[in-house]
């Protein structure tokens, strides 16, 4: 199911940069915050002692299906000529998502979004 649901994402992306240029597709994303539940994994310990950790995240929303957001939290501007694609981020179950806010860079100070 995992693999089902990343290959939708990126038939979307591909049919995307294919009928736009990579750049306007970058310059399409929407960067968000979003606080979500995470798994927390315990060992030799009482699971009763345990709760989801609640996390935020920052990112361009690359993706998503409707049971999950893809979210990249670091990418390159400008690729050099034998760099592979190094974006690095998050897929975040929907089920899990507590708070999601669309940014608007220019009129939030990243102060703001990090005091949130």
């Amino acid at each position: 199911m995992r693999l089902v649901l990343w290959e939708r994402m990126q038939h979307c992306q591909n049919s995307e940069r294919s009928e736009k240029g990579e750049e306007q597709l970058m310059e399409k994303r929407n960067l968000v915050y979003v606080k979500y539940r995470d798994h927390v994994l315990f060992r030799n310990a009482d699971p009763s002692q345990f709760r989801p950790s609640v996390r935020e995240v920052v990112g361009w929303l690359l993706g998503e299906t409707e049971d999950v957001l893809c979210l990249c939290y670091e990418r390159a501007i400008e690729r050099l000529p034998f760099e592979k694609p190094s974006e690095q981020g998050i897929i975040i179950l929907k089920s899990d998502v507590l708070e999601m806010t669309e940014l608007d860079v220019k009129e939030t100070p990243i102060c703001k979004i990090a005091m949130k």
